[in-house]
């Protein structure tokens, strides 16, 4: 390429780079609309000419808020819109801040996570769309920190004329965006993420996944969220393969719409939280499936949330008939501290002695519990499992999981505390300071298992309980509970805890009420072994989630004991 004779290592920079060597290529398309058949309607796609066009208007309107380096929230939705502008505040020399808009619908529902997130980086414009930006005195109402920030609305037009060889290379070390924490157990933080960090932590996926050169990509996770934005969007964008998405509502409200996109355009390469799989080996009616090919599917990874074998063996059943592949599954874990991915490949499915577990041995039994390992870690960086001690304990021994390597990222905006205290931890025998993931897991055959959060921990006399264990088995103690829709957490019960439990119970199961509660004391109790000191059964929707899917526990007791829902039934243990 004429004026740089290498690639760059930078997102700019690449985006220079691939507008000079192919503008007419396609990078991105895009759907959010379907007519009455369940075909695609204004498909709407974007070539890397296009792109740098495009953003290059964004960077004009960036580099007038004056604030070379300043964040700038990213208040829009999933579309082409959002991709332009994040490349477009990159290349004005802002600093991209993706966050999930206000709900039409449901708005009091996204403002908290907008206001604690515009509290924390205060931004310097918002760009954001007409519609958004005609409810500003709304949204700063609920956001008083968006008030003294421009607010630019992009209508989907602008674009502007930008030679490629022009653009300058930013530092590989630089600030590219901010991602902030899903927000599980605290409120988000601001993830300062670099050039460096993304271009390793992409390098890390496609050893991890197996992922070849010039693979198509598509899904419909969403851009906000760094599984999307990251493994998605910048993995097509960097490997300058298309990227073909639709919406995550328009997934959820037809699952066979993600199915449709892999056929159209031959998707090697798609992810989804393991609700995503479920949802469509539940719910695609057998009508849905005709024409359905999913026989160029290579990698399908699976993350964000708990993996679960059965849900893995599930989906592969329902469609294998449409050439979908058990091997193509790549169980995964990430954390935006660590950019995304930290381990994955094609995983194993072990079985582990339940009452072991339970004193942080993981013991191989065939008849045991069956755990899905989340693949192994990547070889450039470093995996180690560490004690209440702080020191490593040995393969097969619970811990917190702590990671090393150029993935790690440089800590959180304007937190040193809090950066120190995650970032920076030393572990005996180990030059190299580590990230605290706050993730229990342990390592078995060189696979990385993972078995729940520190914070979540359920501690019953001096035994660890895992919620994710609970609430498996809630979820199957009745066909009225919701897949994917239950919180376990610890309850004090004396001197040790008990369990409360809130499951989403389907509406047609109302009247089933108190045999739901029933089953899911009795079979809690049966193998578990820990009393239930509360059942709560609440309507669809009610519990809330993070961004990537993940139950919000702490929130769900909080809203129980404070008696913030109106539940369908609400038992609690008599003294």
């Amino acid at each position: 390429m004429t004026g740089r004779p290498e690639p760059a290592a930078d997102l700019v920079g690449m985006l220079a780079d691939w507008a000079m060597a192919g503008p007419d290529d396609l990078a991105f398309t895009f759907c959010d609309s379907w007519d009455p058949s369940g075909a695609p309607a204004g498909e709407q796609s974007l070539t890397y000419g296009d792109l740098l066009g495009r953003a290059a208007a964004v960077a004009e309107r960036v580099r007038d808020l004056g604030a070379p380096g300043a964040p700038v929230l990213l208040m829009l939705p999933a579309g082409l819109d959002f991709i332009c502008g994040f490349f477009g505040v990159m290349l004005g020399g802002g600093v991209a801040v993706p966050i999930v808009p206000p709900d039409p619908v449901r708005p009091q529902a996204s403002f908290g996570r907008l206001r604690a997130v515009a509290r924390d980086c205060r931004p310097a414009g918002v760009l954001t769309t007409p519609a958004l930006a005609a409810r500003r005195a709304e949204i700063v109402a609920a956001a008083p920190d968006l008030d003294p920030a421009p607010w630019l609305g992009l209508d989907g037009r602008g674009t502007a004329r930008h030679d490629p060889a022009a653009v300058r290379r930013v530092p590989a070390e630089a600030t590219a965006f901010l991602q902030y924490t899903s927000g599980s157990t605290a409120d988000p933080k601001g993830v300062v993420v670099s050039h460096a960090n993304i271009m390793a932590n992409l390098a890390a996926m496609r050893r991890l996944l197996g992922l070849g050169s010039g693979a198509v990509l598509g899904g419909w996770l969403p851009l906000f969220h760094d599984m999307g934005l990251i493994g998605l969007v910048l993995n097509g964008f960097v490997g300058r393969r298309p990227c073909h998405l639709i919406t995550p509502a328009g997934f959820v409200q037809s699952p066979a719409r993600w199915l449709d996109l892999i056929t159209r355009h031959g998707v090697e390469c798609t992810g989804s939280p393991n609700f995503g799989y479920e949802l469509c080996a539940r719910r695609v009616p057998e009508e849905a499936l005709a024409g359905v090919d999913l026989s160029t599917l290579a990698v399908a990874y699976n993350g964000a949330e708990p993996v679960r074998a059965a849900t893995m063996d599930r989906f592969t059943r329902r469609f294998a008939s449409r050439g979908f592949r058990r091997e193509a599954f790549r169980p995964c874990y990430g954390l935006a501290e660590a950019t995304l991915i930290v381990s994955g490949g094609p995983g194993a499915v072990g079985r582990f002695d339940g009452a072991a577990l339970g004193d942080g041995l993981a013991r191989p039994d065939a008849g045991g519990v069956p755990l899905a390992s989340s693949g192994r870690p990547d070889e450039r960086h470093r995996v180690v499992i560490v004690g209440d001690d702080g020191r490593e304990v040995p393969a097969g021994r619970v811990g917190e999981v702590h990671v090393a390597g150029p993935s790690v990222t440089g800590g959180y905006r304007n937190r040193p505390e809090d950066t120190a205290r995650a970032f920076q931890r030393r572990v005996p025998g180990w030059e190299t300071a580590f990230l605290r993931t706050g993730d229990l897991g342990f390592l078995h055959d060189g696979e990385l298992y993972l078995c729940g959060r520190t914070k979540d921990l359920i501690i019953h006399h001096g035994r660890n309980v895992y919620p994710q264990d609970i609430e498996l088995t809630a979820e199957n103690a009745h066909d009225g509970v919701r897949a994917g829709c239950v919180a376990a957490y610890g309850s004090p019960d004396g001197d040790s805890e008990a369990v409360g439990i809130v499951a989403e119970v389907r509406p047609a199961a109302f009247e089933r009420a108190a045999e739901i509660t029933r089953e899911i004391r009795l079979l809690v109790h049966r193998h578990h072994e820990v009393p239930v000191h509360r059942v709560c059964l609440v309507p669809p929707h009610t519990i809330p989630k993070t961004t990537s899917g993940k139950i919000r526990r702490s929130s769900c007791r909080t809203a129980v004991d404070s008696g913030a829902w109106r539940p369908v039934l609400d038992w609690r243990r008599t003294p």
